[in-house]
């Protein structure tokens, strides 16, 4: 199982994952730390307009999700 950040900014990150919500919050939470406190899954859509989550347009396995600190 694998969790790929793709865009890390300051209070949003987007993520490229086959992992449960649990491993993949864990994932981002020890490669990207936020210094203010823990990612969790946003409850807004993805700017584009997308679902947050939504499936991966290079995988099918795989699903976008996008959190907020």
């Amino acid at each position: 199982m694998t969790t790929t950040p793709y865009s890390v900014g300051l209070c949003y990150a987007s993520v490229c994952t086959d992992d449960d919500d649990a491993t993949m919050l864990a994932s981002i939470n020890l490669s990207h730390p936020t210094g203010v406190g823990e990612w969790q899954i946003a409850d807004e859509p993805f700017a584009s307009g997308d679902p947050n989550p939504c499936p991966c347009n290079h995988d099918a396995a795989k699903r976008h999700v996008l959190v907020v600190c």
